[in-house]
């Protein structure tokens, strides 16, 4: 790889309902937990009237974007408690090469007077203190996070690149529409593809035609890991809608509520990337709730992470942005890293453009990893201790035994507290596990970090607070041993 991937810590805010002119945040990070306040600096009404200036001034309105960020960052932050707790997080972040602050924005699908404020662009969050745009950096992403009732696929085994990554393009140019410059975008999918395509990562197929009708029969029979949207989004009767094609090719709107319809049995599915203007928006009324977003309804169906647009977006950008964040994805980067590559891919082809800012990323997996990349099929190898590979009988018994061990310890030794700054500090959000009560919700944490082979990092956290729970101390070194041997195992399987 051509660059350290990013560990984020987990920087959280959570808006509740406005009270007396005020909304309150919840903030939870490593390094403690803190409540303010945020007064919005302009009315609600004037929301849409801001956000259209913004859009107004995307060519050519660095200075612009840099006020409209100012005012939002020193609003989000106008509390004390809440902007040294801010910094004293980016610094601890920023003191290491290979760590990064993600800003989790949380908005509750059922509260709609939350609405109007989940549609501020807050991409454009310009830090006063340290005097630049948050979003531009790789170590400072930005993402909003979805309070949903289903069941995060998270909890499930991560797909590997073992096998093709398969991906199915919509490419939709409906007559009636604007023409964009699809056959380009597909050109560079194509190149950006090209080599994991030919190492038979990459399984690649477009949606001919672009109908409704036939989306629902390539999902009707096949998986796919990402579904990948080029067209144009917008707005049907008041509602957020894409333009998909009928079958003569006039435009036919699609919205993210019948979208989701058709993906949401679609359990590989992992990322939907809408390369579509206006496809993170809500209706310009402040009293519906951000499920009348394509990307908000996609990610109520269970989708981890799905990418949208703000605003309008060139094809440069577009097709930049779409380029660099394939090949970081497909390069094992964490979703958020790859997306906040892809804006400085943006920015470094147009400097004094905002488009940077107009996509924006919708998250219900909490590490922002989609899927293991696997580069070489693993080959049998003898190990002094353990035999890491998955087949051998021993060591799928060792690690099912030490996985009912920690769990067992989990739900008898840790309260509840514990057991959430637990969850927290391993970037996953209590309330969004699977179950009620506090042994469910163990349960599915510790299928949760086993999946993702954390179980080690799970121990070493609750031993780091919790010294007098000696019982774990021989499970980290087995813990311990299993990680050096599929350590040792993958460099003798090269």
């Amino acid at each position: 790889m051509n660059s350290v991937i990013i560990t984020y810590d987990d920087f959280c805010i959570r808006f509740g309902p406005r009270r007396r002119g005020k909304y309150p945040i919840d903030i939870m990070s490593p390094a403690g937990q803190a409540r303010a306040e945020m007064r919005l600096p302009f009315s609600l009404e004037r929301i849409q009237t801001l956000r259209e200036e913004l859009e107004d001034q995307m060519w050519d309105g660095w200075q612009v974007g840099k006020d409209f960020g100012a005012k939002l960052f020193d609003a989000l932050f106008a509390d004390r408690r809440a902007i040294r707790f801010f910094e004293r997080n980016l610094g601890l972040v920023n003191s290491a090469p290979s760590r990064g602050l993600r800003i989790k924005l949380h908005f509750a699908l059922d509260v709609p007077e939350l609405a109007a404020l989940s549609t501020l662009p807050w991409e454009f969050l310009y830090d006063t203190v340290s005097w630049g745009f948050i979003g531009t950096s790789i170590k400072t992403s930005i993402v909003r996070y979805l309070n949903v009732s289903r069941p995060m696929h998270g909890t499930q085994r991560l797909p590997e690149l073992r096998s093709p990554l398969s991906i199915l393009a919509v490419l939709s140019g409906p007559k009636d529409k604007a023409e964009l410059d699809l056959a380009d975008e597909k050109n560079r999918i194509e190149r950006t593809m090209a080599d994991l395509r030919k190492r038979d990562l990459v399984a690649l197929e477009y949606l001919v035609p672009p109908t409704l009708e036939k989306l629902h029969e390539r999902c009707s029979n096949t998986s796919f890991f990402i579904i990948h949207f080029a067209g144009h989004g917008g707005f049907k009767d008041g509602q957020p809608v894409l333009w998909f094609e009928d079958e003569n090719g006039i435009s036919s709107p699609v919205s993210g509520e019948v979208l989701s319809t058709f993906l949401q049995d679609q359990g590989a599915l992992q990322f939907v990337f809408l390369n579509a203007c206006k496809t993170s928006n809500v209706p310009a009324q402040h009293d519906i709730a951000p499920l009348n977003s394509v990307a908000a309804a996609l990610v109520n169906t269970g989708t981890p992470a799905v990418l949208a647009m703000q605003f309008l977006i060139t094809d440069s950008a577009a097709i930049k942005f779409s380029q660099e964040v394939y090949g970081k994805l497909a390069e094992g980067y964490p979703v958020d890293m790859a997306v906040a590559s892809g804006r400085q891919a943006i920015l470094a082809k147009q400097p004094s453009s905002l488009e940077w800012g107009t996509p924006v990323l919708f998250m219900h997996v909490p590490d922002g990893r989609l899927f293991h990349v696997e580069r070489e099929s693993v080959k049998p190898s003898p190990l002094p201790k353990y035999d890491s590979d998955p087949r051998n009988p021993q060591y799928e018994d060792d690690t099912v035994r030490l996985k009912s061990d920690v769990l067992d310890i989990v739900a008898e030794k840790l309260n509840l507290e514990e057991l959430k700054t637990l969850c927290f500090r391993l970037g996953v959000y209590y309330d969004d596990l699977p179950g009620e009560g506090k042994p469910a919700k163990a349960r599915e944490l510790i299928e949760y970090v086993s999946n993702r082979n954390l179980l080690l990092e799970l121990v070493q956290q609750i031993l780091r607070d919790r010294e007098d729970i000696v019982e774990l101390e021989p499970i980290e070194a087995q813990l311990s041993l299993l990680r050096e041997s599929e350590e040792e195992y993958a460099d003798t399987s090269t």
